[in-house]
């Protein structure tokens, strides 16, 4: 089985295709060592899948490309053709330019696998709208109770607010294969021009949010007022049996922590905050819960139900 790669794309081709470049030289040099153990088998993992997450303004070039380039360039140099980034009416195409260099560095690759190229739409500001469409992706490549697809995330290209999501989602999942991002010093290039600096892993850590840090906060949503320490405690406890914790220890462990951030303290007195009001809805959502704790999806997700296929 191959791997499946999740793309951030901004407006620049080269922070997608470089890491695309760079993957097909490591399976080329057969370099196993990057890719790890497959199956009990050490081989060279083949692409079978490749998602682009980016804005509908990318993904349809409807932004001025205002003069800019690209450099076509030869794998480990500087030197190769110019050529615009813009179309005849001057509008950036780089999802097209990704687009063809998919096309023609992995179709045949991913005819053998049949995979396809997908694009996932993006909010270019929105992390709340980003974030539903990361878990949504990660609940599709890789449902709970099923092995899923191997998964590798590039959080190099798009914007701050899309590659958080993205990197939120990898965390809170723990199960994605590999989390990473390129640097390069001429963002015009297509490859890379050098592979020293160029390549950087990111650790991936499988977190959740502390379900007593969750049970407090739906004690406040219910109660719908200020309620006092010693009062929410005995609430809690009555709702959470495993919430271990005493008076003495309660503020200082749990209400101070969540003070100015998901609930407001005055004295002893607690109340939720809206941001503990989000983030509840997003932990109530089945999709969501599913994602982070493994709870059972209510019903499958079909790639089609979450990407658009994109023709090469």
């Amino acid at each position: 089985m191959g791997v499946w790669h999740l793309l951030s794309l901004g407006e620049s081709p080269g922070a997608a295709t470089a890491a695309l470049a760079y993957i097909k030289r490591r399976y080329e040099l057969k370099d196993v060592t990057f890719f790890g153990s497959d199956s009990g088998r050490r081989q060279a993992k083949k692409v079978s899948g490749i998602v682009i997450f980016t804005t509908p303004e990318v993904r349809y070039g409807q932004l001025d490309a205002r003069g800019r380039e690209i450099i076509d360039n030869f794998y480990d140099s500087q030197r190769g053709m110019v050529l615009p980034l813009g179309n005849e009416r001057d509008k950036i195409t780089t999802f097209e330019t990704v687009r063809r260099f998919i096309r023609d560095e992995f179709g045949a690759m991913l005819a053998e696998e049949r995979g396809k190229l997908y694009f996932l739409e993006a909010s270019y500001h929105d992390l709340d709208t980003n974030l539903r469409q990361m878990i949504y992706a990660f609940c599709a490549l890789s449902p709970p109770g099923k092995t899923g697809r191997e998964v590798w995330v590039n959080l190099t290209g798009g914007s701050n607010v899309m590659n958080i999501a993205a990197l939120l989602t990898t965390v809170m999942s723990g199960i994605t294969g590999r989390a990473y991002y390129t640097y390069t010093r001429d963002i015009r290039l297509l490859r890379p021009a050098s592979e020293a600096n160029f390549w950087y892993d990111l650790p991936v850590l499988k977190v959740s949010f502390d379900r007593d840090y969750e049970a407090i906060l739906r004690v406040l949503k219910d109660a719908g007022e200020w309620v006092e320490s010693s009062e929410l405690l005995k609430m809690i406890k009555g709702k959470r049996w495993q919430f271990a914790v005493t008076e003495d220890t309660f503020a200082s462990d749990y209400l101070n922590k969540l003070d100015g951030w998901l609930i407001e303290r005055n004295g002893q007195l607690n109340r939720l905050l809206p941001a503990g009001e989000r983030f509840l809805q997003l932990i109530s959502d089945d999709l969501s819960r599913a994602l982070i704790y493994k709870e059972p999806l209510p019903q499958p997700l079909r790639l089609e139900d979450v990407f658009e296929e994109v023709s090469l």
